[in-house]
């Protein structure tokens, strides 16, 4: 939706907004931007988000408190790892309605009075929102990337850290069925992805030998 915003409305303080936090996404290492927010977390919130409980959580039994607790930790890596993800489809999104608005189909449904924002969901939001899920594996495989440095800067229990200690310790084991784990879900995300970009554009086909 905000790079179908950010298109709509080029050249508005939206759209300079949108893509200034797109570039920052996409020039920030994640390392750096998860080090800032744990800063801000502190500093301005006073609260600390490292680990997934606060010391008088980390123990205690499962309660609606600590589920809070632990949303309050979740915060920050989440927005770390998905910020990068973001902006890349924001500015793919932008750029492909940006080259759907001025195509003469569009150009002919507003002849037609059709309504703005059915001419805009019918034409170039349905065809920009396939990049977007062509390229979720390439997202997952990004996220799964970046989550062992994040986990360490945010002391968060994770299973990269589990990697490296199988491979320090040389427990193949261990390190083959993670690895075989983190393969299988990129897989699985890139056939759900072709599935979908099958079901979203007619003009794709699946077709078997």
């Amino acid at each position: 939706p905000v790079g179908i915003y950010a298109a709509v409305h080029r050249g508005s303080i939206g759209d300079y907004t949108l893509t200034v936090f797109s570039y920052l996404g996409l020039a920030l290492p994640n390392f750096l931007l998860a080090l800032i927010l744990l800063y801000i977390s502190v500093t301005v919130f006073d609260s600390t988000v490292g680990g997934l409980f606060s010391p008088d959580y980390a123990d205690a039994p499962w309660s609606w408190a600590k589920f809070v607790d632990l949303l309050k930790h979740l915060y920050v890596p989440a927005i770390v790892l998905a910020w990068s993800a973001t902006a890349f489809q924001l500015q793919t999104v932008r750029a492909t309605m940006l080259d759907e608005i001025n195509k003469l189909s569009v150009t002919a449904a507003r002849a037609r009075g059709v309504p703005e924002w059915k001419v805009l969901l019918k034409y170039p939001a349905r065809l920009a929102i396939n990049p977007v899920v062509s390229t979720i594996s390439f997202d997952m495989n990004r996220i799964f990337s970046e989550l062992p440095i994040v986990a360490l800067v945010l002391a968060l229990p994770e299973l990269g850290e589990l990697l490296i200690k199988s491979y320090l310790d040389l427990d193949m084991f261990v390190a083959g069925a993670i690895l075989l784990m983190l393969t299988f879900m990129i897989v699985f995300m890139n056939f759900v992805s072709d599935i979908a970009l099958a079901i979203l554009d007619p003009r794709i086909k699946l077709e078997g030998g």
